[in-house]
């Protein structure tokens, strides 16, 4: 067997690519490949933690003082870029005083003990209010980006967040308010107090004067800053990795192919360097038809396996191992046969 090794750089990208593919082109052909593996990575974790298109949190507020509530949506967007949470925070409290909710109530976020992050909503004495976070649910079978977004980031989890801004999601009976909503198979009416006692459904803010409980609203988790568990260095040379995907529309998980060559787990924080070294247990080895190989792409892709594009990520290199098989041997045991035919061929000719 023998081994060949490519060291990728994509510092060696072409001057107008602008996400994070390369395209390799060898001078001299990989000849009779058998496998490929990854055998290392290196990359500074400096990744875009708020990413375009998805870097909008929104707040809806209904008024209650309506025969049928109205809402009022406000979206806080915050430029794509790294941040820490205190520096979200930050920024997201510009933004929220700003631009109140309906001109009335003004959210305000703030870090905790615990490092978890409150949002309090500050609002005039009419407690006729409600205001939730908004974020919608993936129509298709895509991954859904909420988790790439800043509530979460911010330690909300899912499920402490609307999916839905219809015009009937708040009723209101005399004093009794109701909370309408769909899980993903039905529609649930529930009344406020199961609401927001219920750790299984997103909460609601209620902008009252005299329980402060009820106008805060605090994430299930710890702040986090690192933009996703793992990553993904892909290539065309392979086809063999599935993964699942989670169809919303139909309530189904299927598997996919993929042509993930490894998966890179960020375990440092912010502003440190992922390395990975390649061992016999962790490298995946990827089987190869031995057919020539003078060129392949590598990509590196977030734990959704989006790109990363323009100044969302920085350069990073990887290293390939090939296994090749040893043709040297094929050499030498043809030319003995070769030997032993010419010999075979003189002794009958001599008799």
């Amino acid at each position: 067997m023998g081994y060949e090794y490519i060291n990728v750089d994509s510092r060696h990208r072409n001057t107008y690519e602008d996400k994070s593919e390369i395209k390799v082109h060898l001078s001299n052909p990989i000849l009779h490949a058998k496998s490929v593996r990854l055998i290392g990575f290196s990359a500074p974790n400096e990744f875009f933690n708020i990413q375009k298109d998805n870097n909008t949190l929104t707040l809806v507020q209904w008024d209650l003082n309506q025969s049928t509530p109205t809402s009022i949506s406000e979206p806080y967007t915050i430029e794509a870029g790294l941040y820490s949470i205190d520096d979200l925070i930050t920024q997201l409290n510009i933004k929220f005083a700003a631009k109140p909710i309906g001109t009335t109530s003004t959210a305000v976020a703030t870090k905790l003990a615990n490092n978890k992050v409150q949002i309090q909503i500050n609002a005039a004495t009419n407690q006729d209010k409600r205001v939730v976070v908004y974020y919608p649910k993936p129509a298709d079978d895509k991954n859904d980006p909420f988790e790439k977004s800043i509530i979460h980031r911010l330690g909300y989890h899912r499920i402490q967040v609307s999916d839905t801004n219809a015009n009937n999601f708040i009723t209101k009976s005399g004093t009794n308010v109701n909370i309408i909503y769909n899980d993903g198979f039905q529609t649930i009416v529930t009344t406020e107090a199961n609401w927001l006692s219920d750790e299984k459904r997103f909460l609601i803010w209620n902008p009252s004067t005299s329980d402060v409980s009820l106008k805060t609203f605090v994430g299930a988790h710890i702040g986090y800053e690192s933009l996703c568990g793992h990553l993904f260095v892909k290539s065309d040379l392979v086809r063999d990795f599935h993964s699942t995907v989670k169809d919303h529309a139909n309530n189904m998980i299927f598997t996919t192919q993929r042509n993930i060559l490894q998966k890179i787990d960020v375990d440092v924080n912010i502003h440190s360097y992922i390395h990975y070294r390649g061992n016999l247990t962790e490298a995946i080895v990827h089987t190869l038809s031995g057919q020539p190989i003078s060129h392949f792409t590598i990509q590196l892709t977030d734990d959704n396996h989006n790109l990363f594009t323009g100044f969302a990520f920085k350069h990073f290199t990887c290293i390939l191992m090939f296994e090749t098989h040893d043709n040297l041997a094929s050499t030498r045991l043809n030319e003995k046969v070769i030997e032993n035919n010419q010999r075979s061929i003189f002794l009958a000719s001599h008799k």
